[in-house]
């Protein structure tokens, strides 16, 4: 299912939409063949009674894990900007520090920043660090390690920095945190095992009509599919460019090369 990830969005949905209506006109027909439509529609009282006790326990399950994996992804976006912040925040209080040391730290953030947008973002579609945004994201602490504080102008601001340091190394951590999947196994088990039953609900009714009954369980499994696949790729923010993309470090990087004429 990862390879769904890597496709456009739409190609992925195409696929997600057939491999539905497949399983239910294949599980439909199946049922028909096996089964009299007479006696689906003897069983209609006790089966719809269950299916509906089943259907509004299933929507508290899939509505409870949708919006905390809709919670999650929206942090995930947040943390990303925010790390892009602190970012800015040292990169400007850099021109309180005299001329060595801020050109030393311009470009160690803008280093880190371009690794991580050109380099390090596609590795994370596949839930994969950077060997060099580690590198260079060292040399960044290196740099504020090895000063003279003695020797600085502003220790108040050399501190400051340090703290905007400190934050920005968290929000790094919290990224590659939220890019692993974060539902445990046994939520999945549960949510695709609900998801199945409800589908198989649909077809074990009788009616008099074939076409009818066929969309009506078409849909429903189709839904449920949709539903599976979103709750997947929630789970997978970093997996595709238009789920949550580079653009904010792409952003800050066109500002620092402004500022320090580097392109």
């Amino acid at each position: 299912m990862s390879a769904l990830l890597q496709m456009p969005l739409y190609l992925s949905l195409l696929i997600v939409f057939f491999v539905g209506f497949g399983i239910a006109v294949l599980s439909m027909r199946l049922i028909k063949n096996k089964l009299a439509q007479e006696f689906l529609r003897e069983n209609h009282d006790v089966a719809g009674f269950i299916f509906n006790s089943f259907t509004m326990m299933y929507a508290v399950l899939i509505s409870f894990v949708v919006f905390i994996n809709w919670s999650e992804y929206d942090h995930t976006l947040q943390n990303v900007y925010l790390e892009t912040d602190e970012l800015s925040k040292i990169f400007y209080n850099a021109n309180g520090f005299p001329d060595s040391l801020k050109k030393e730290i311009h470009t160690a953030v803008l280093n880190y920043c371009m690794v991580v947008a050109n380099e390090e973002w596609e590795l994370m579609k596949y839930g994969k660090r950077s060997e060099e945004a580690n590198t260079v994201y060292n040399k960044l602490w290196d740099v504020f390690l090895k000063m003279d504080v003695n020797k600085l102008p502003n220790v108040f601001l050399y501190q400051e920095s340090l703290a905007r340091l400190n934050i920005f190394s968290e929000k790094r951590r919290l990224r590659y945190h939220y890019m692993q999947n974060t539902i445990p196994d046994i939520v999945w088990f549960i949510v695709l095992l609900s998801a199945a039953i409800s589908s198989a609900f649909t077809y074990f009714f009788g009616m008099k009509h074939k076409v009818p009954h066929y969309l009506m369980g078409i849909i429903y499994t189709v839904v449920n599919a949709m539903i599976i696949f979103l709750i997947y790729v929630l789970d997978h923010p970093f997996s595709n460019s238009l789920i949550i993309g580079n653009g904010a470090f792409l952003e800050i990087i066109q500002q620092f090369q402004k500022m320090t004429g580097v392109m």
